[in-house]
């Protein structure tokens, strides 16, 4: 429904779901106060490094998975930047590298995230790239 888009007073907030799954904030609390602010959450599964790596392709997404082993028990930020330099070498925590940046901000990237936010096999998904296809499909 693109008449949501419409609607500039409108906020959303990206963040991590992995800070409810450890038990460090309550979500059902997070997500009342946001909708009482009209702030609508929009959650990574797990962190923000799966958001990047959704845009990758299938070999570097299963490689991943691998990495990641088990979304029951998130790995914590700091594994999370020691691991995931077997795919973006240059990764550091909290910024995107330029030499990745037209991977994660081109349209054919954006296409392969939605695919893979399709893909029930893959089980990290992203609030972000949900709002985006229904932004950019209606």
């Amino acid at each position: 429904n693109k008449n949501e888009f419409q609607n500039l007073d409108k906020m959303y907030i990206l963040l991590d779901k992995d800070v409810f799954s450890r038990g460090e904030f309550d979500e059902n609390i997070f997500i009342r106060g946001c909708n009482l602010e009209g702030i609508t959450p929009l959650f990574q599964q797990n962190n923000f490094e799966d958001f990047i790596i959704c845009h990758f392709d299938d070999e570097n997404v299963s490689k991943w998975e691998t990495i990641v082993n088990s979304y029951e028990s998130p790995m914590s930020g700091e594994e999370v930047e020691k691991r995931i330099v077997d795919i973006i070498p240059k990764y550091k925590k909290g910024s995107l590298p330029e030499d990745i940046q037209h991977i994660v901000f081109s349209f054919e990237s954006l296409n392969k995230a939605i695919s893979n936010s399709d893909n029930k096999k893959i089980p990290f998904k992203s609030g972000l790239v949900d709002l985006l296809r229904k932004f950019l499909c209606g």
